[in-house]
């Protein structure tokens, strides 16, 4: 089938596609009550708008009663931050009344540990504490909200804002789009132009074009970065210096043309120098006039493989690692082709789904799954995979590490700190490292593994330690293979997956190993009762004691069965 494209992405037909999915995400069928559709829009806000695993963030939804006016909290894996939210649902405030937000922000974070009744707050304020964390607060509601108080500290995002943010992610660089930048000298060399530029000037370009001037990987590692706090008193104190301190700005075009000062760009972008151009475009705002310079880089291309290259090597020593921005793009590019051939969509981007459901109808006919495939998916599926619980699945089960996916899948992404280690040279770029995995999470959620409502209390941590015990057993006792053999040639789990009713039996095995660990948990959880559920999945729950309680226990208990199940493959 050939995909046909009805018109070009509008953002209109974007923004009613982005309040139909916050209904349908957050009301679910109807049935709700306002606590559950406000848990629920506080996940679809994190996960959403701030690229966090819903694994994560179940747990970091602390609204409720004695809340101190925090709904929920995140702490990227980049450090020193933590962000703050306060989300409203079908309600939007005064603007002194978010400023109250604000106002209580600040006395949660000077009480005294023990005046504060609830023991996860109890918990995060001492981390801000101990970690000298930085909050971030946001506010944000899917109403129209008018908010015109200029704040550091404090971002507000109603309906519009949470669209125009949504539509960054996806809509790109206009096509032809023209911005103009003014130099105080300049020197040509080939494709290039080596120029200086003032911070006002720089200010003023940014203004124009922030909708789309930053790359969007480095966008996203943007939005979850601490703004830097020693260019911010550079600015302040010794704004003429900064030129001799700053590496500079890099911006890539697809043309540019000189007039006399005045450099006009068509589709330029901000590769390198992110972060100190949206430190002046957010700090600048605040300050009166700044007297400084900084060293301006413009490169023509119209290559997009070379403008990947200028963001990686022009990046190869910052803290956006260029190398990552571009290889996990390439690698998701060839796995959503893979997946398309056996009719699944693989989301790389939030609402990328969604804006697909709008604007290529026809299109859909093609995403049916695979017959068998399909068996392992809940009957509501609709056969788009989102990359963020790929990853995490793929970590927790390939990788035999549940815990840190869980409190932090963005350790995973462009410019975690364990990417490296994950996306190296041994892993295939197969569909079956990300899909094969994903399909053990999708089953667990039908036993119910993730369930909030579930029997067992720690069954709703547990969907990603369902999938580590899955391919824990599956490695050690049916293929006898090792991890790296696994990711270097996944083709060899074919033999259980293409055969739904013999795996189905290895994950009814598996479903009850599961059920043993969560027991042995509970009891290691009574022995040391400052560990709370959420703590001791994020570090806890795949040590040594507990791997070794689960091979036992498939010794004492399934050794049979899972001969049979090997003889049938």
């Amino acid at each position: 089938m050939q995909s046909t494209r009805s018109s070009e992405p509008n953002k209109e037909q974007f923004a009613e596609t982005v309040k139909e999915s916050i209904i349908y995400e957050v009301e679910k069928d109807g049935t709700l009550s306002t606590n559950e559709k406000g848990d629920n829009f506080n996940e679809w806000v994190l996960t959403r708008l701030f690229d966090a695993g819903s694994s994560e963030v179940r747990n970091q939804i602390v609204d409720g009663s004695n809340d101190m006016g925090i709904d929920a909290y995140l702490i990227p894996d980049s450090g020193g931050v933590v962000q703050l939210f306060q989300c409203k649902y079908n309600e939007s405030h005064s603007e002194a009344e978010i400023l109250g937000f604000q106002e209580n922000v600040r006395k949660f974070l000077k009480k005294n540990l023990n005046d504060i009744k609830r023991e996860d707050l109890k918990i995060l304020c001492k981390r801000i504490k101990d970690e000298e964390l930085e909050p971030e607060l946001f506010y944000i509601t899917n109403k129209k909200v008018n908010f015109t108080k200029k704040t550091r500290k404090l971002r507000v995002f109603g309906i519009d804002q949470i669209v125009d943010q949504l539509w960054l992610d996806i809509s790109g660089i206009p096509p032809n789009k023209t911005e103009t930048i003014h130099l105080k000298q300049q020197m040509p060399y080939e494709r290039t132009i080596v120029g200086i530029v003032s911070i006002e000037d720089l200010k003023k370009f940014i203004n124009s074009s922030r909708n789309y001037i930053f790359e969007s990987n480095i966008r996203k590692y943007l939005r979850n970065t601490k703004i830097n706090k020693g260019l911010y008193k550079t600015l302040q104190n010794r704004a003429k210096e900064l030129f001799y301190f700053n590496n500079g700005i890099t911006i890539v075009a697809k043309k540019f043309k000189v007039n006399g000062n005045d450099v006009e760009l068509v589709e330029p972008q901000i590769v390198n120098g992110a972060q100190t151009s949206s430190t002046i475009d957010e700090y600048l705002e605040l300050m009166d006039p700044v007297q400084g310079d900084l060293l301006l880089t413009i490169i023509e291309t119209t290559s997009i493989a070379e403008r990947q290259e200028i963001t990686q090597y022009r990046n190869s020593q910052n803290s956006v690692k260029g190398l990552d921005l571009i290889s996990l793009n390439s690698l998701h590019a060839n796995i959503k082709l893979q997946l398309r051939e056996i009719h699944y969509f693989y989301e790389q981007q939030a609402g990328a789904w969604n804006f697909e459901k709008k604007l290529n109808r026809n299109e859909l006919q093609w995403y049916t799954g695979h017959d068998i495939y399909n068996k392992y998916l809940p009957s509501d599926h609709d056969h788009h995979i989102e990359a963020k619980p790929a990853i995490q699945s793929m970590v927790a089960g390939i990788y035999q590490n549940p815990t840190k996916p869980y409190s932090s899948v963005s350790s995973f992404l462009p410019n975690g700190t364990l990417y490296d280690k994950v996306f190296d040279d041994i892993l295939s770029h197969n569909y079956r490292n990300f899909l094969y995995p994903y399909l053990i999470e999708s089953y667990g959620t039908i036993l119910g593994y993730g369930d909030r409502k579930a029997e067992k209390e720690l069954k709703k941590f547990s969907k990603l330690i369902f999938v580590t015990v899955y391919f824990y057993i599956l490695f050690e006792f049916i293929l006898h293979k090792d991890k790296d053999e696994i990711r270097a040639n996944p083709e060899i789990m074919d033999r259980i997956f293409l055969k739904f009713d013999v795996n189905k039996k290895l994950m009814n095995i598996c479903d009850t190993a599961t059920n043993f660990f969560l027991d042995i948990a509970r009891v290691w959880l009574n022995e040391h009762k400052d560990v709370t559920p959420n703590n001791f999945f994020s570090h806890y729950a795949w040590d040594t004691h507990f791997k070794d309680a689960i091979k036992s226990w498939v010794l004492d208990n399934k050794k049979e069965e899972i001969k049979a199940i090997r003889n049938s493959i």
